[in-house]
């Protein structure tokens, strides 16, 4: 049963990485609707993760534990699938006229990046309860949050560093994202050791650290005109 207390907590975690990305980091410039239609956005991405999800595991892929299907559980069902989708919905961001410095990448996608783990988080609250809903808020969100600030960052690059080719620093970053999310999730799902899966938590500072370093960077970095 999803409670109101559950929606209160499973939803948080995702409103308070926004607030940080909307009010910190971006200083409070951008308008209001684009950022809205990216959480939006994030939201409606899910839909097809989940079915795509679902109609897997329901042919029983992940049946068996097996270090092989760990292994492609991690970094294909999830990682691959999730990321492929909010890829596609960097289209939006990219090329709307409010994208005008780099920046601009780093909250749009991560806008994007949280309406997606915060409708992750309510679901997993509604199977699974309230006690899910906080430990995923404080390690899965985050870990959303993160990948989605380094994926902002090489769709900025992408938009105005001419050093390489759009379509290779959007490669770039998609690699990025899909290596980054599904080592973390190896480390959550293995079953070698239960100790292994504070390779997770490590993997999960190390991420943010990273994501923390591609804001300084972004912040810093003169505003030129986009690519074609």
């Amino acid at each position: 049963m999803l409670t109101a207390a559950a929606i209160i907590v499973a939803i948080l975690p995702g409103l308070l990485f926004c607030y940080l990305l909307a009010y910190v980091v971006d200083v409070q410039r951008e308008a209001y609707a684009p950022l809205l239609l990216c959480f939006a956005l994030g939201i409606l991405v899910t839909l097809p993760v989940m079915f795509i999800q679902t109609a897997i595991a329901d042919y029983g892929f992940e049946e068996t534990k097996s270090l092989g299907n760990i292994f492609l559980s991690a970094f294909l069902l999830i990682a691959l699938c999730e990321e492929t989708f909010k890829f596609l919905g960097f289209i939006f961001p990219y090329n709307i006229t409010d994208f005008d410095e780099p920046i601009d990448g780093v909250v749009f996608v991560g806008m994007l990046s949280m309406g997606f783990a915060t409708t992750e988080n309510v679901l997993y609250a509604y199977e699974m309860g309230i006690a899910t809903a906080i430990t995923r808020g404080l390690t899965a969100v985050p870990i959303h949050a993160a990948i989605g600030v380094i994926s902002g960052y090489y769709l900025a690059k992408a938009k105005f560093d001419t050093t390489q080719t759009a379509q290779l620093w959007l490669t770039k970053g998609f690699f990025v994202a899909v290596l980054t999310h599904g080592i973390y999730d190896f480390f959550i799902i293995q079953n070698i050791h239960e100790y292994l899966m504070l390779g997770a938590l490590v993997w999960l500072l190390l991420i943010g650290y990273w994501a923390y370093v591609c804001i300084r960077e972004l912040r810093v970095v003169p505003t030129t005109p986009p690519q074609g």
